[in-house]
Parts: C-alpha cells; sequence; structure tokens
C-alpha cells in the first residue's frame, strides 16, 4: 500500500505498522485513526495452544504467567511507569527481531495488549460471524466449540494466583 499511496493509485486504506510509519514519514498518507479508535477493544490477534502444550499443564500454566507479566511490563514501559524493561529497550528488542530500524519502531502505533491475557470474545465473534456472512467459512462453529478455543480457564487459575489488574 505504500507504493499506491505515494503514486497516488489509492486514497485511503487500513494500513499495518510498520507501512503506516513509512507512508506518512515519506508524506504520502495522513493517518486519521486507529482501528482502536474505529473500534474500542476490537481484537484482530490471539494465542492460541496447541494440544501437547494445553495439556501439559505446569508448562501452559508457566507460559501464561510469562506472557501475562511481559505484556504488564511492556504496557507499563510504553505508558512510561514504573517497568523492569524501559521503552527504549523494547524498541531495541522489536527492532532486532524484525529487522525494522529502532527509530522507526519508537514512532509506530504499537500494539494494545489485555493486561490480563485475556481474548476479547466479542470481537472475536464479531469477526467471525462478518467472515460467516461473506460466505468464507461455509460450516458453523458450535458455541462449544468456541468454548474450547479460548482456554480462559486457564489464564482464569493463573489470574487468581497473580491477581488481575485494571485495564
Amino acid at each position: 500500500m505504500v507504493p499506491a499511496f505515494a503514486n497516488g493509485a489509492i486514497d485511503g486504506a487500513m494500513i499495518t505498522e510498520p507501512f503506516l510509519t513509512r507512508a506518512v514519514k515519506q508524506g504520502s498518507a495522513v493517518r486519521v485513526m486507529g482501528i482502536d479508535e474505529m473500534y474500542p477493544n476490537y481484537q484482530i490477534t490471539t494465542l492460541g495452544f496447541s494440544p501437547s502444550l494445553y495439556g501439559n499443564r505446569a508448562a501452559a500454566k508457566g507460559f501464561v504467567r510469562a506472557y501475562i507479566q511481559a505484556t504488564r511490563d511492556y504496557l507499563n514501559a510504553v505508558a512510561g511507569q514504573p517497568s523492569p524493561i524501559t521503552r527504549a529497550r523494547i524498541d531495541e528488542l522489536i527492532a532486532q527481531q524484525t529487522k525494522i530500524d529502532a527509530a522507526v519502531v519508537h514512532e509506530m502505533e504499537l500494539p494494545g495488549l489485555s493486561a490480563n491475557g485475556l481474548p476479547n470474545q466479542e470481537a472475536m465473534r464479531y469477526c467471525y460471524q462478518f467472515f460467516r456472512d461473506e460466505g468464507l467459512i461455509p460450516e458453523p462453529v458450535s458455541d462449544a466449540a468456541f468454548a474450547s478455543l479460548w482456554g480462559t480457564e486457564l489464564v482464569e487459575e493463573v489470574l487468581r494466583e497473580m491477581g488481575r489488574v485494571a485495564e
């Protein structure tokens, strides 16, 4: 989309990072609003477990605990609150793993995350229904199948041990 903005082939789009920052920096696009402003609390991705990891309760709980703690540290650092990691270090780590310049990473709109590690089921069901209505998911997914996908009982178990935080 960046070249399409630059040559005038498109007038608007929903564009992801790091492409949004690149298009804005080169002057071929203007950020109007983020998806978080269009659809508050909208969730576009989620984590999943393989059956073997999920079946190993100690390992799965350890992963969830580490994920939630890392997410909280990340959110605190980005918000400028006390954290064992700094925003500069986060930018550096993302740059190392993505090969995107750290200065560009610092300018990017970073993703929103749940400090409690829980999926936004309403947003995910909305997406499912949209794709179902479009005929792209031909077979319906049962409520029981959705319930098994969320894995929230494991997250809730970890949250009982760690405690919830306000989001």
